[in-house]
C-alpha cells in the first residue's frame, strides 16, 4: 500500500491578531495547516496530509481558500494584494500520477486555481487531438 501525501507554503505570513486561537486550531485540525508564530505575524504550511476543505475532530467544516480570502478582505489592499498557495503531492512508492504540483492565487475577489495534472491533460489533449474522454 502506498502513502500519499500533499505539502505547501502559504504566503505571505499574516498578522497573528487577525486570527483567533479556534480559527487556527480549526485550520490545523481541519486542513493540516501549520501555524508558526513569528513575531507578529504567523506563517502557515500545509503538512503531509494538506486539503483545502476539511472538518475538524467535532466535524466543523472549513473551506479554506475562502476562509483566507475573508482574512485577506480584512488586511490593507496595498500590503497584502494576495495570497499564494503552491504546493506538492508525492508518494512514498513510485507510480504513475502519484506526484505533481498545485498552486492558488486569493485575491479579495478571485480565487484562481492550477494543477498539473489539469495542465498534462489538457497538454496531452492538445497534442493528440483527445479530449481524455470529456464531452
Amino acid at each position: 500500500m502506498a502513502n500519499n501525501y500533499s505539502d505547501a507554503s502559504i504566503e505571505p505570513p499574516l498578522p497573528a491578531s487577525l486570527f483567533s486561537e479556534a480559527e487556527i486550531q480549526l485550520m490545523q485540525d481541519a486542513c493540516s495547516v501549520v501555524c508558526r508564530h513569528d513575531g507578529d505575524g504567523l506563517r502557515l504550511f500545509g503538512e503531509s496530509y494538506f486539503t483545502t476543505h476539511g472538518e475538524d475532530w467535532d466535524e466543523n467544516p472549513l473551506d479554506l481558500l475562502a476562509f483566507l480570502q475573508s482574512k485577506l478582505q480584512q488586511l490593507d489592499a496595498a500590503a497584502y494584494p494576495l495570497i499564494a498557495i503552491h504546493g506538492a503531492c508525492y508518494c512514498d512508492k513510485k507510480r504513475p500520477d502519484e506526484f505533481g504540483g498545485f498552486a492558488y492565487v486569493i485575491t479579495r475577489t478571485a480565487i484562481r486555481s492550477f494543477s498539473t495534472w489539469e495542465w498534462l491533460e489538457a497538454q496531452t489533449a492538445e497534442t493528440t487531438g483527445q479530449n481524455g474522454g470529456r464531452p
